[in-house]
């Protein structure tokens, strides 16, 4: 535990745009590994991996550059097929 409340130290008194940097270089490091690994993992690893995401995208929306990251979950996209959809089919939202 103390080794976890000393690198949280450290955190906080980062100033506001190096943890800003941290928090967008973090997420987009997520994103490429899933577009990278994504097919690779299984079931379990894939959730984990999404769930790391979403929480350094919730870190930049802290940090006020909400833009910025959406930017760089909409870059990371762009690669991706839209799904093909059926009229009336429902739209799987991916946890």
């Amino acid at each position: 535990m103390a080794a976890s409340s000393t690198t949280r130290k450290r955190l906080v008194g980062l100033r506001h745009d190096a943890q800003v940097e941290l928090a967008l270089r973090r997420l987009a490091r997520f994103v490429r590994l899933e577009r990278e690994y994504g097919a690779q993992l299984n079931h379990a690893g894939l959730r984990l991996l999404r769930a790391c995401t979403f929480s350094a995208y919730c870190e930049c929306r802290r940090l006020g550059v909400a833009a910025q990251a959406a930017a760089i979950l909409a870059a990371e996209r762009v690669d991706e097929p839209p799904p093909r959809l059926r009229p009336g089919a429902a739209v799987e939202i991916a946890s």
